[in-house]
């Protein structure tokens, strides 16, 4: 039987391939979807677009390379691993340190106001529902013989 990671990591790859592909073909869609309407019109502009579409392909190959993972050895699934958790965790803590929504007036324009984090919205719980288990995988990954002990079946 395969290990965790080896099962979870693939999986989470896959569903950010997914999910970062929505932005790249319609980003006003995907801003919609995660809750995030109030920035369809600063979403239009050539740099946000710019950015909007690095981001997604960085993501996006991040997510390739967890997939690929399965077939990989336990030392790049870590790596891979590890790099893909740290990138969730710090965007969980950028949508609580740094709100990008902001409450609108009466005539539709944003105020000085943020919008508090929903930790029952979309966005927040699809991140939640990713890291968690991956963190999971990787605590358990680095208990394999091997990695923090030593592997007694094998030979020196």
């Amino acid at each position: 039987m395969p290990g965790l990671l080896k099962v979870v990591l693939p999986v989470v790859g896959g569903v950010l391939v997914v999910s970062n592909l929505m932005p790249l073909v319609n980003p006003t869609a995907f801003f919609e979807t995660v809750g995030m309407g109030s920035i369809v019109a600063e979403s239009e502009t050539p740099l946000a677009k710019s950015l909007i579409v690095n981001l997604a392909v960085a993501r996006l190959a991040l997510g390739i390379l967890g997939v690929a993972s399965y077939f990989r050895g336990s030392e790049t699934r870590a790596r891979i691993g590890t790099a893909i958790a740290v990138l969730l965790v710090a965007s969980i803590y950028a949508d609580v340190a740094i709100p990008l929504e902001f409450e609108l007036d009466k005539r539709g324009r944003a105020t000085d106001v943020p919008v508090p984090l929903d930790l029952t919205g979309p966005k927040f719980l699809g991140k939640l529902a990713l890291v968690v288990p991956l963190l999971v995988a990787l605590a358990a990954h680095l208990a394999e013989p091997g990695l923090l002990t030593k592997d007694k079946s094998k030979d020196q």
